[in-house]
């Protein structure tokens, strides 16, 4: 028996990335009402994702699909199976790519547009590829293992992000916010209106920007390797949310929020 040298495996490898072509393929739009809707739920596996909430009574998802393989007609039966299938379960609008597909996904990556009413509570879980959520008003969940993640919402009550690999911001005025990269810098810029906040990182900076005159109530901020910067102390009267963050490796910090943020936000 011949050993398989690593070199040979390389070259091997090389050879077959080598033998596929990447066709494009034009964008895709699917429709429908958002009545008797309270919930979308999102899940995806590689490409961008870009959520507008606006007024509208209506879903709309446009999807842009590359797709990487060896010959253009595999490409063409490949980017027909990859239709996103919608279903409603109760209140709640289940958007996915077929399961059939799954086998497959490592040829393809597709970026999305989604359009959506702002009132609806939304979950979105990808796996490869950047997230971003603008103005929505209710709860938003963003969990994706690799690729940034950035949500900027007007007055969503809870909002929860999470990377493993990636940075993760949030801006806006949330009562409650969760966010956790276990590779990523992790930053919120929040309103007066927060009063429960976790954030975490494995290996990244963590930092709260807070306005003027709002300052934590408690505090439990901690890192292994880096420094701490927390807030001054809060004076009589003044209120301020319950504040828990750590970092393994990297700074913790609570600054003033000096970003011109729209007055939508508050």
């Amino acid at each position: 028996m011949i050993a398989c040298r690593p070199w040979l495996a390389a070259g091997l490898l090389l050879m077959a990335c080598a033998c596929r072509t990447t066709y494009e393929f034009p964008e895709r739009t699917v429709q429908t009402s958002a009545e008797g809707l309270s919930r979308l739920e999102l899940n995806h596996d590689v490409g961008e994702i870009h959520i507008m909430c606006s007024r509208t009574d209506k879903i709309e998802i446009r999807s842009r699909t590359t797709i990487k393989t060896r010959s253009r007609s595999r490409a063409e039966a490949l980017h027909e199976a990859r239709r996103l299938e919608m279903k409603r379960v109760g209140d709640d609008l289940i958007v996915q790519w077929p399961e059939a597909f799954s086998s497959y996904r490592s040829e393809a990556t597709t970026d999305l547009d989604v359009i959506l009413p702002a009132d609806l509570r939304l979950a979105v879980m990808s796996e490869v590829g950047d997230v971003v959520v603008e103005d929505a008003n209710s709860s938003v969940s963003v969990l994706t293992a690799v690729g940034d993640i950035d949500i900027r919402c007007r007055q969503s009550q809870q909002i929860y992000g999470f990377s493993r690999v990636g940075d993760v911001a949030i801006e806006g005025n949330p009562r409650l916010l969760r966010a956790t990269s276990e590779v990523g810098d992790v930053d919120a810029w929040c309103g007066p209106d927060l009063e429960d906040v976790e954030m975490r990182s494995k290996v990244g900076d963590v930092t709260l920007y807070l306005p003027e005159g709002i300052v934590p109530q408690s505090l439990s901020a901690s890192t292994t390797v880096g420094s701490l910067a927390p807030p001054r102390r809060p004076e009589e009267g003044m209120t301020g949310p319950t504040v828990i963050m750590h970092t393994t490796t990297g700074d913790v910090s609570v600054r003033r929020n000096d970003r011109r943020i729209s007055p939508k936000f508050y």
